[in-house]
């Protein structure tokens, strides 16, 4: 626990959806076995209501540990009006079942078994505290490397030596090189601070921690709904991958509440010298709410320039439905950007599944600032990843006529 008495800075942030955000749990919900599908309905089974039911109606009954969902499931198939015993029911958005055997006899991968679980407090659709404060220390990182030129020679340099060597390397050991991308992504890109000399590791410090935003919403008002993610590649008109997934509505919103506390002295020891400008830079911008705005709105304006030129180039070699719709989506994201430049106090971001492996970082400065280094990263982590790595796709809600993720943040 931290001392109130350090708390230096303390403001609200108002969230609101503008497009389907999904953040998984990392769990999926199974069809027939954990969800049905009726109509334009789904029946999710909530094992909280389940577990309170069963005790409450026939503890003395039944053992709890040998209930199984597919059994629940059918038992709800047969006496439709438990459902509200059991279950939350979500709106399914479109003809899914039917949209996903359509795509499937177009040759798309589509997955029909299992639907993505969003993440949820007491049954509400929520986003976890920990995704607004990994956009406020990204937007504060991703200032560090762009403002200063030296910074960023330093950043394109160690990034051009490690991606020249993993490219060298992937044909030995694809493996291999997943790890060294993870460790490349702590070490270049995230918010941590490495220490030590030679082989010797001490584990990475947090020079953020003391940038808090508050686990649960002070204000929440939410829906969420079933939604098919389609994911295109370049130059494609139909799909390549499809997946349900359950997600936080357009229009839902939230209230969170972002905190400062005033004290650096966690970090002991010696400090590399690339590290010490970086933690100066942080004692400076986190103490100032204008500042870390600021950073925040740059960042916004730079990402939404970087979809608006991804979505052009995918509108150029694509015809049809597909073409209308990567138009729609333009439109949308001129609008987002136009809001930004001229509203002071608000930025338009991307969260959640599908945003992608170092999106808000790495890949955002090497295609500003080097963009024949970030077709290589591009190379690099298809190889890797596979060909529907997330730059190298767009990924649409058919019914939204829009991207997934982007939410606007006002700071008051």
């Amino acid at each position: 626990m931290y001392d109130i008495g350090k708390l230096i800075l303390k403001w609200d942030v108002d969230v609101e959806i503008l497009s389907p955000v999904h953040v998984w749990t990392g769990k999926n919900l199974m069809v027939d076995v954990d969800l049905i599908f009726e109509g334009n309905k789904v029946h999710i089974l909530s094992m909280d209501k389940l577990v309170k039911t069963f005790y409450y109606n026939y503890r003395w009954k039944i053992d709890l540990s040998r209930i199984e969902p597919k059994f629940v499931i059918n038992y709800l198939r047969r006496i439709r009006k438990l459902h509200e015993a059991y279950t939350y029911s979500l709106e399914v958005k479109g003809n899914i079942p039917a949209r996903l055997e359509y795509l499937k006899r177009l040759g798309c991968h589509v997955e029909t078994s299992n639907v993505k679980e969003h993440y949820k407090v007491n049954g509400k659709f929520f986003i976890p505290a920990s995704e607004i404060k990994g956009l406020l220390r990204t937007a504060i990182l991703y200032n560090y490397y762009t403002s200063d030129p030296r910074n960023l020679k330093y950043l394109l340099e160690h990034v051009k030596t490690d991606i020249t060597s993993m490219l060298a390397q992937i044909q030995f050991s694809r493996r291999q090189v997943a790890r060294d991308i993870k460790q490349f992504d702590e070490e270049l890109v995230s918010q941590a601070l490495r220490r030590g000399s030679g082989l010797v590791r001490v584990p990475p410090v947090d020079i953020l921690q003391n940038l808090m935003v508050l686990e649960y919403p002070e204000y929440a008002e939410t829906s969420g709904s079933l939604r098919l993610m389609e994911i295109y590649e370049k130059g494609k008109n139909t799909p390549s991958y499809a997946l349900p997934l359950e997600t936080l509505d357009e229009g839902s919103k939230l209230k969170y509440k972002v905190q400062v506390l005033r004290r650096f002295d966690f970090i002991k020891g010696e400090i590399p010298d690339e590290a010490k400008s970086l933690l100066e830079y942080c004692r400076t911008i986190i103490g100032d709410r204008n500042k870390i705005v600021e950073a925040l709105r740059k960042f916004s304006l730079d990402l939404l320039n970087f979809e608006l030129e991804r979505i052009r180039e995918f509108k150029l070699k694509v015809e049809g439905e597909i073409k209308k719709l990567y138009g729609e989506v333009e439109g949308k994201l001129g609008e987002y950007f136009k809001e930004v430049n001229e509203n002071p106090n608000t930025a338009i971001l991307k969260i959640g599944f599908g945003t992608g492996h170092m999106y808000k970082t790495l890949d955002l400065i090497l295609f500003k600032h080097d963009r024949k280094l970030y077709n290589q990263l591009c190379n690099l982590m298809s190889q890797v990843y596979g060909r529907t790595w997330d730059l190298l796709t767009v990924k649409v809600d058919m019914h939204a006529r829009n991207m997934f993720g982007f939410i606007r943040l006002k700071f008051t």
